[in-house]
């Protein structure tokens, strides 16, 4: 499928591998203006990537990289890149995607692996690694703001307007460690040999909330976890944290609490950018996750302090006016 690339880029790609030797795949792209293709033959595989530098911050994917492979977190390696070009080989990290792992039944093997990846990437500290500011946990809520509030509904409510602080506020007292920030099923892959998980699109780490990551997978846009999952692997954090010395709050049920809060700030954010894909690039892809994903949030404001209006909203004018304006989309 050489046929979908830049002539430029199969020139560049075939001075570091004989790429008309390989069988070429192109992959499917989250919510990104990257392009992603693996190149196999019979021995090894790559994975060829056109980069845009003018949207993608390539030069931090090259150092988060390094960093991360030196703690031991099994990210993509560097093997070549133009960052003019925006052009990059990287090594292959897996094909089996968390989601296909769920879908076909495997699920706790998965998240156990996943949570020592989360407790590995949390020890890192590095000064590479920019910080999650309160600033910027604000304006992703805009995007919500934007994009569902207006775009569809037309107004932004005074119950929305109060309730952005008090995530933003829960959220930022919270101790901070390196989170990879995109901690979802898409973007784990699940291997069945050591480290047992491949890891991608972590080019965007901060230093954030503890309960970030854990929000990422836990309360996952593309999968719906059991209450007993959810608990294993609650068990499963806490335990190692403290082996670890990771900071952390002061009880198991403050924790579950932060990572709910988290979650939902972290899913209005993206069924934000689910419908800012579709109204900006006519992209309808996400278009399916974009209700699943709002009562997620939803019922997860029932399961928090101060929030309950805010679940209130969603339930009875949030949902039922996103869900008549995107009948006609899909």
């Amino acid at each position: 499928m050489t046929c979908s690339m830049k002539p430029e880029l199969i020139a560049w790609a075939s001075e570091h591998f004989e790429l008309e030797a390989c069988q070429v795949e192109q992959l499917p792209v989250e919510a990104s203006t990257r392009k992603f293709w693996r190149c196999s033959n019979e021995s090894e595989s790559w994975i060829l990537m056109d980069s845009p530098p003018a949207t993608e911050n390539n030069e931090q994917f090259v150092t988060l990289s390094d960093v991360f492979l030196k703690a031991k977190v099994p990210v993509p390696r560097v093997i070549a890149c133009d960052l003019f070009k925006g052009f990059l080989v990287v090594s292959d990290v897996g094909k089996r995607s968390f989601l296909t792992s769920y879908r076909e039944g495997t699920i706790a093997q998965p998240l156990k692996v996943a949570v020592e990846t989360i407790l590995n990437i949390q020890t890192i500290d590095d000064p590479a690694i920019p910080s999650y500011t309160k600033e910027r946990l604000h304006d992703e809520l805009q995007i919500f703001r934007e994009f569902i509030c207006e775009a569809i509904l037309g107004t932004v409510d005074q119950v929305f307007q109060s309730a952005a602080p008090v995530l933003v506020n829960q959220i930022d007292m919270l101790p901070t460690v390196t989170v990879h920030r995109d901690f979802h099923c898409m973007n784990l892959l699940y291997l069945d040999r050591y480290p047992y998980i491949g890891v991608v699109d972590f080019q965007d780490a901060l230093r954030g909330p503890i309960s970030y990551d854990l929000a990422s997978l836990l309360f996952d846009c593309y999968w719906n976890h059991s209450i007993a999952s959810f608990e294993s692997a609650l068990t499963k954090y806490l335990y190692s944290a403290e082996k670890l010395d990771i900071p952390t709050v002061n009880s198991r049920s403050q924790l579950a609490e932060a990572i709910k809060f988290t979650a939902i700030q972290r899913l209005l954010k993206a069924a934000g950018i689910f419908v800012r894909l579709w109204m900006t690039k006519s992209q309808i892809t996400h278009i399916p996750h974009v209700l699943p994903t709002l009562n997620k949030a939803q019922s997860l404001c029932s399961q928090v302090r101060h929030l309950s209006e805010l679940g209130s909203w969603l339930r009875e004018g949030v949902i039922p006016g996103v869900s008549r304006r995107l009948e006609s989309v899909t």
